[in-house]
């Protein structure tokens, strides 16, 4: 069994780009932008108030991939697909994903969390249906590249 670090390791930026490729290939462009997407990859862990920390983010047309919170590739292919599907859906600046975090923060004002509020965000639910729907079609169709990088 491969030891923690070396699975961390073996993921690697190149490996990164390829699942955004994959993607792209199979979904296309957004239709809020005309720039390209960009993968910006972090070997640190992001910050998030859950013990895991946060393994990527997406805004304005940026996907940010933090290495420090993953630990396998799998793991890159479901999040590649969780923050491609808000690039896919969500407006230039994220107005409507604002909007309704807005308004459940309101709705549940000092009732629960604000991790709850992400957790329930309809924009959350449509990128964690894709990404588990998606993440494990692209590990599987890119398996054989993936480990050719090691």
């Amino acid at each position: 069994m491969k030891s923690f670090q070396k699975m961390k390791k073996n993921i690697s930026r190149k490996k990164a780009l390829l699942i955004l490729n994959w993607f792209k290939q199979k979904f296309g462009k957004s239709k809020y932008y005309n720039k390209p997407i960009i993968l910006r990859i972090y070997k640190s862990q992001g910050t998030s108030t859950d013990k895991d920390g946060c393994q990527g983010t997406y805004y304005n047309g940026n996907i940010s991939i933090y290495l420090g919170s993953i630990n396998s590739v799998m793991e890159v292919c479901k999040n590649i697909a969780h923050e491609y599907k808000h690039y896919l859906i969500s407006d230039k600046y994220n107005i409507e994903y604002s909007r309704i975090a807005h308004i459940l923060n309101n709705k549940y004002k000092n009732k629960i969390n604000k991790d709850l509020i992400y957790y329930i965000h309809p924009h959350e639910k449509r990128c964690r249906r894709f990404e588990n729907k998606w993440g494990p079609i692209c590990f599987k169709e890119l398996k054989n590249k993936l480990y050719k990088y090691e």
